[in-house]
């Protein structure tokens, strides 16, 4: 029967539970739900009411009625960490791997918000802890995303899978926890001699390329130990290198580098990581880059070079490093030379320190120049 609040409702929402057994023994139906499916088991529930609830449950309140979104009583408790509840509820044979309208359990409201005791508790029962939400999530994932380190312990402890991945992105645990910088949990799952470091997302993207964006050094650190590949591309092509370059983040390129990542892999429009670090003008990354053998002179599809997008762009220092590196200023296509686009961007001292190195190093200084 679904009705507006009855006085057993008002009751176990404020505790009243000397009148809640009143009620009781007066034959009160303690599973009549309101509008919005809600019975006085869960209102209690949701305060962690215990006496209440322990009344409710002697006159045979059911425990896996579901309100409108889903939710049972059990859902209810875990959102709000009532662990006496919980386990009244449990020993009364809540079903703890049903699911809410979203397809969440209670050990994923649980684990999402930290607590530890209720997991604990939970995992002490008949519950699978690999159930997946609607979009693929599972409890592992929710700890991982929030960084509760304690909590994927004991998941891990009972054979959740961290390789598991959401529907609709691909992202994992792993993932999450590294885009996030969660240094610790990204310990526990790669202790995890199931866990694969280079599961792609949908879009191609691995946990490396997510910690490298986010300049998670250490994270990234971790991740190479295990077996991280740094060559890996993503849908448009581009590798961890590339993605660090585009921050600067010389920290995470330097780990990338000593780990076997190829400076000269090119991505969908010809771009190599030396040119991604030369546009943003980082200088300490271009740096590394070239000792690790970056090939200064690669031209894109568009026809640049790297000193071409560093003079574009007004970085003198990187200009001055890429010269004093073998880069070539004359390579062009198109007229694409690093004179004619630091003249067309009015670089004037990189203009100046281009006619003069040229000129000294036996350059013509308009070789090729074809201004379009």
């Amino acid at each position: 029967m679904i009705i507006g609040k009855t006085a057993l409702m008002a009751a176990s929402i404020d505790n009243h539970y000397q009148v809640v057994e009143l009620l009781l023994k007066a034959n009160a139906d303690p599973n009549i739900q309101k509008k919005d499916g809600r019975t006085a088991l869960m209102l209690a529930s949701q305060s962690g009411h215990t006496e209440s609830i322990e009344l409710l449950l002697k006159a045979g309140a059911d425990p896996d009625i579901k309100e409108e979104d889903g939710w049972t009583a059990l859902m209810t408790a875990c959102q709000g960490g009532h662990t006496k509840v919980v386990e009244l509820l449990l020993n009364a044979n809540a079903n703890l791997n049903m699911t809410q309208g979203d397809g969440a359990t209670a050990l994923m409201i649980a684990s999402q918000n930290g607590f530890l005791e209720l997991v604990k508790l939970l995992l002490t029962k008949d519950v699978d802890p690999n159930i997946r939400a609607n979009n693929g999530t599972t409890a592992l994932i929710q700890a991982s995303y929030d960084g509760h380190h304690s909590i994927i312990e004991l998941l891990l402890g009972k054979e959740a899978n961290p390789n598991i991945q959401q529907l609709g992105n691909g992202r994992n645990a792993l993932m999450l926890a590294s885009q996030r910088g969660h240094y610790h949990v990204v310990e526990l799952l790669l202790q995890k001699n199931t866990t694969n470091p280079n599961i792609q997302k949908n879009d191609g993207w691995t946990a490396l390329m997510l910690a490298s964006m986010n300049s998670h050094h250490k994270v990234v650190e971790l991740l190479l130990k295990a077996g991280a590949d740094p060559n890996i591309k993503e849908e448009d092509d581009w590798t961890a290198l590339m993605i660090a370059c585009q921050g600067g983040y010389y920290e995470v390129v330097e780990l990338l580098l000593k780990a076997g990542a190829d400076p000269n892999i090119k991505e969908e429009d010809g771009w190599t990581a030396l040119m991604i670090a030369s546009q943003g003008g980082y200088y300490q990354a271009v740096q590394l880059l070239l000792n690790a053998n970056a090939d200064p002179n690669i031209v894109s599809d568009n026809g640049c070079t790297a000193i071409v997008i560093a003079s574009q762009n007004g970085h003198l220092q990187v200009v001055k490093l890429l010269f004093a590196n073998n880069a070539d200023p004359t390579i062009q296509e198109g007229g694409r030379t690093a004179l004619v686009m630091a003249s067309s961007k009015d670089r004037k001292n990189i203009v100046e320190f281009l006619i003069k190195e040229q000129e000294d190093h036996g350059f013509t200084t308009l070789n090729g120049c074809n201004s379009q």
